[in-house]
């Protein structure tokens, strides 16, 4: 896993070794645009994000074996839990106290 740096797990990038959050702001490449504009303006720099090079796939599942997803489920374990997704989905998170916690709607 960790012989190529595209296939680190996402908390080697965005949390220390006990997990608190190096990150101030969690964004979801289901809702990129949306997140890219709320980031985008809290920096001061109001843009919008281009959408290019869309995939004709919809779905994970489109691609994905079942051994294939079980696969990933076990190598990114600590991937999924923090970052609230499912395979049927997500549960958007944040971050707060350094702590990546279950965003309450």
């Amino acid at each position: 896993l960790h012989s190529h740096l595209h296939f680190w797990p996402q908390l080697d990038f965005v949390a220390d070794r006990h997990g608190r959050a190096l990150i101030d702001e969690l964004a979801y490449f289901e809702t990129i645009s949306e997140d890219y504009g709320r980031i985008a303006k809290k920096l001061g720099t109001p843009t919008s994000l281009a959408h290019v090079n869309t995939s004709k796939k919809s779905s994970y599942r489109d691609i994905y074996t079942p051994e294939a997803i079980e696969k990933v489920r076990t190598l990114y374990a600590n991937d999924i839990a923090a970052f609230g997704y499912q395979f049927d989905g997500f549960q958007r998170k944040t971050i707060r106290d350094g702590q990546f916690v279950q965003l309450s709607e």
